[in-house]
């Protein structure tokens, strides 16, 4: 005798149609899906920065963002050491030339194996001097690389950090001389998010690879509410899988003497589509020792009892 069949959707009751979507759910899950995950080691971090089994998932991008010296190419050194740690190849766009090799040894990322790429001069037209590498022109060598680590071994994982979008410069920009710079020319840099973020969300996917971009917090002159805001335009906050906040915490400095020693901070979840649902405004606090790769993750409610607010000196 036939097993007996189950009931058409007509007549399912209510109940029964989402007992199957929710059966058809868990065998069709976004962390089933994803060949590559990036564990952190800690549950807490893993679910602000993405699942909080998983970690951050390969395939995506995510944007740390925040005031300057609060912690956040602090945050991507130390991602970027895990995933190396793992196997993953590094690329790093320092954008800022500010990534030091002892520093970055200093919390166990491998400075000569990882590969870099700068804003460097390079050579001119027919009788014209050298000129600086436009931000499209280091996308594209970005882009290449990427690929080529792909073709090489395609279950190769691979990290790229931007440090930062802030100080992109375009093509147009470089081309403009200073004084006659409009209000075109500061628009070519969000036009060229939104086609950078398109092109990148698909090379991710396709490579396995986790793109974290490194962005500052701008203020707003004379403005109405909340006069923060992240420069490059709207793409990436529409692009990122995940968007953090970054922020140094009252008293985050810690000193020995004249000497800073170590950070304290939160980060605080802004936006996820990773790891099977939204956990928005989601925190987790990081304390840090420099030089002694000594990392803690306290539960946000450890730090507001230890620290009330904010720390709004970006110094």
């Amino acid at each position: 005798m036939s097993e007996k069949a189950a009931p058409s959707k007509s007549k399912m009751s209510a109940q029964q149609e989402i007992d199957l979507m929710m059966k058809k759910a868990k065998h069709n899950t976004f962390e089933k899906e994803t060949a590559f995950w990036l564990d952190t080691g800690n549950e807490r971090l893993n679910a602000v920065l993405g699942s909080p089994k998983f970690g951050l998932a390969y395939g995506k991008m995510i944007e740390l963002f925040g005031p300057n010296s609060h912690g956040k190419t602090l945050m991507a050194t130390l991602l970027a050491a895990l995933a190396q740690a793992k196997g993953a190849v590094i690329g790093w766009a320092d954008l800022e030339n500010s990534l030091d090799p002892i520093w970055a040894g200093e919390q166990g990322l491998k400075y000569e194996d990882v590969r870099i790429f700068r804003s460097r001069l390079v050579e001119g037209k027919k009788n014209a001097p050298p000129r600086i590498l436009s931000a499209e022109e280091l996308f594209d060598m970005m882009y290449d690389w990427i690929l080529y680590k792909y073709t090489e071994d395609p279950d190769q994982r691979v990290v790229l950090v931007v440090d930062s979008l802030a100080v992109i410069q375009t093509g147009q920009e470089l081309d403009t001389r200073l004084a006659d710079q409009n209000l075109n020319t500061v628009m070519s840099v969000p036009k060229f998010m939104g086609k950078m973020s398109k092109r990148y969300m698909a090379l991710a996917e396709n490579c396995s690879t986790l793109v974290i971009f490194i962005n500052q917090v701008r203020m707003k002159p004379m403005a109405f509410g909340n006069p923060e805001y992240t420069p490059g335009g709207e793409a990436m906050k529409f692009a990122a899988a995940s968007r953090v906040g970054v922020r140094r915490v009252k008293g985050g400095k810690i000193v020995q003497g004249p000497k800073m020693i170590g950070l304290r901070g939160m980060l605080t979840n802004i936006k996820n589509k990773v790891g099977g649902g939204s956990r928005e405004g989601l925190q987790v606090g990081f304390e840090t020792r420099f030089g002694k790769r000594a990392w803690r993750f306290p539960t946000a409610e450890e730090v507001k009892k230890e620290h009330e607010g904010f720390d709004d000196d970006e110094d």
